[in-house]
């Protein structure tokens, strides 16, 4: 396996967690998920991805934190990038991490689509990607 390879890599370490979510291994998924947070605490995705794991087994409290924990780093992200723009020091990579957080984006349009909870709604071509 990749993360064999890179056991410190975040996005490895992520993609292992998602794919657990997406295979319905929600315990497996909140241990590596976890890990990833402890291997990168601002890496939002994985707050994400958890608290939707977390929703899917009824654990509503610890979803909440998580959700929390990453709409304060959507927060600290974008008081970084416009605090770059104000001081004229929008660049090429400014953009690229703004281009990044629309995948992001993707990422939850996924989710909706994969995710158990929203099984009885698919059928409306408004939940289709």
């Amino acid at each position: 396996m990749a993360l064999d390879l890179d056991p410190l890599s975040v996005q490895m370490n992520y993609q292992v967690g998602a794919i657990y979510f997406f295979d319905r291994q929600y315990d497996r998924a909140i241990e590596q998920l976890r890990a990833t947070s402890e291997l990168d605490p601002f890496f939002a995705p994985s707050h994400q991805l958890l608290a939707a794991t977390y929703a899917q087994k009824g654990m509503r409290h610890e979803a909440m934190a998580e959700i929390e924990k990453s709409s304060e780093l959507r927060q600290m992200r974008l008081l970084r990038a416009s605090t770059l723009q104000g001081m004229g020091m929008s660049s090429g990579s400014l953009t690229s991490r703004l281009r990044k957080s629309s995948k992001a984006s993707m990422t939850i349009l996924v989710f909706v689509s994969c995710c158990s909870v929203w099984d009885s709604r698919r059928q409306n071509l408004r939940f289709r990607l």
